[in-house]
Formats: structure tokens, C-alpha cells, sequence
């Protein structure tokens, strides 16, 4: 045993041969500690692995009446339900605007329903793509905006609409409107603007999820196929959540 053979040794060999059998033994215990850890941290990234989002972009018209019905009626309800968890949403204020380039050098915009449009836009343009580009915080903005805003609306009923959206949904109206009545970064949101859209893009709402178009449907009613559709790539990709799990179970009883 290691108790006899310590005694037949010299005092100082045996504690130096104790000492070096401890620490064996503790190397080998850390050893297996390690491993045991390593496979514990690989079973908990499995459990943990992050499902993508489904991309969802949009691109709009900030005075289109079918882009209002899509926000108000299906995409905020929507994302309000799923959340960031599922949509990863992308929303790009220009539509079938366009760029030209004055005699004089300098860049002008037109927008399908007019300058008051235009308009518009650059509001949008600096909350969703410089200043607040989370969905949860521009989202609720610009549904907001065109339940306030027709295209009937004065120049100050579009100002004051645009201020108390601001206010009603804790956004810095100050601090985007600078953005907004600055011409250069105004210039420059709206060729970011325009560089986001497709040239396809000829009518709105135009509607892309995971990059491929969704057409509107007939009776133009996007609820049940927009969200069918965002349920099942996720779910497909290995998600889970809640609500589509249940949408989906009923929808397929």
C-alpha cells in the first residue's frame, strides 16, 4: 500500500512522493472538470441557439392610401404580436419617387402623390434610416403619422401632426425635425432612400419577405397571408413562438 511504502522511506522522500501523487490526482480531477464543463457549455448553446428573423422590408408612400391600409389595418398589429423575435423589419420611405438633377446642378425630388409627399418622406427618412432605426421605437411613429396626415391636410396640419406623433410616441421632435430642414442631409437620406429601392418597385405597398416579393392579395386584405407566411418561414427554420403556434394550429385544423 502507499501507507508501507511511505513508512519505508525517508520522511522527506515520503512527503515529496505524497505530494507529487496529490498532485496527479489533481490535475486529473481538473482535467475531467474541464471536459465536463466543455460538453455542459456545448449543451447549453444547442439549447440556446438564436433562430433568425424573418426579414420583412417595405417599401412606402408616406400619403399612399393602400401603404395606409397595410400599417394601420396589418403591419403594426402584426409586429406588435410577433415582435423583433420573428420580424426583422425594414422600412423604406421613397416608393416610386424620383431623383433629378436640376439645370442648376442641384438634386430634386418628386414623389407620386406631390410635394407634400416628399415632404413627408424626409420626416420619415430622418427617424427611420438616421435617428430611431428600431421598429419598436419608429413603427408606432409613422402608423401615427397616416392616421393624422391625408394628402387634404394644410402644410401646418402636417406639422402639427408630425409633432404630436412625435410626442405621443416618446421621439425627439426636435431633433429629427433639424434633420428634416437641413437640405444636405436631407440630399443625402434621400439618395440612401432611393439606393434601397428597387427600380422594380413601380406600385405600393411593395412587400418583400426573405427578399422575394409577396403580391398583394385580391380582395386586398394582407392580414391572414402576411402572417401566415412570417409564421411558417420561422417556424420552418426552427422557431417557436407562441402566437404562431396557435395561429398556425388553428389554420391548419
Amino acid at each position: 500500500t502507499l501507507l508501507s511504502f511511505q513508512n519505508s522511506l525517508p520522511p522527506v522522500v515520503g512527503r515529496l512522493a505524497a505530494l507529487i501523487v496529490g498532485i496527479i490526482l489533481l490535475n486529473g480531477f481538473l482535467f475531467h472538470k474541464a471536459l465536463w464543463r466543455a460538453g455542459l457549455g456545448r449543451k447549453r448553446n444547442r439549447k440556446t441557439k438564436t433562430i433568425p428573423a424573418v426579414l420583412v422590408t417595405v417599401f412606402s408612400e408616406a400619403l399612399s392610401p393602400e401603404c395606409r391600409d397595410l400599417f394601420v389595418e396589418t403591419l403594426t398589429p402584426l409586429y406588435q404580436r410577433l415582435g423583433p423575435t420573428v420580424i426583422d423589419l425594414h422600412v423604406i420611405p421613397f416608393g416610386g419617387s424620383e431623383l433629378q438633377t436640376t439645370e442648376s446642378g442641384t438634386l430634386a425630388v418628386s414623389c407620386p402623390h406631390g410635394p407634400a409627399e416628399c415632404d413627408l418622406h424626409t420626416y420619415e427618412q430622418c427617424v427611420i434610416l438616421s435617428q430611431y432605426p428600431d421598429p419598436m421605437r419608429y413603427l408606432g411613429f409613422v402608423n401615427c403619422l397616416y392616421k393624422r396626415i391625408s394628402s387634404d391636410s394644410t402644410e401646418n396640419e402636417r406639422l402639427r401632426g408630425v409633432a404630436k406623433c412625435a410626442k405621443r410616441h416618446d421621439l425627439s421632435f426636435t431633433t429629427f425635425a433639424s434633420c428634416h430642414d437641413d437640405p444636405n442631409i436631407a440630399v443625402v437620406l434621400q439618395r440612401k432612400a432611393s439606393s434601397l429601392t428597387p427600380e422594380e418597385v413601380t406600385s405600393v405597398p411593395w412587400l418583400e419577405v426573405s427578399g422575394e416579393r409577396v403580391i398583394v392579395p385580391s380582395d386586398n386584405t394582407w392580414e391572414t397571408s402576411l402572417e401566415e407566411l412570417v409564421c411558417r418561414k420561422y417556424m420552418d427554420g426552427g422557431g417557436r413562438h407562441r402566437h404562431c403556434n396557435a395561429y398556425l394550429r388553428d389554420k391548419d385544423s
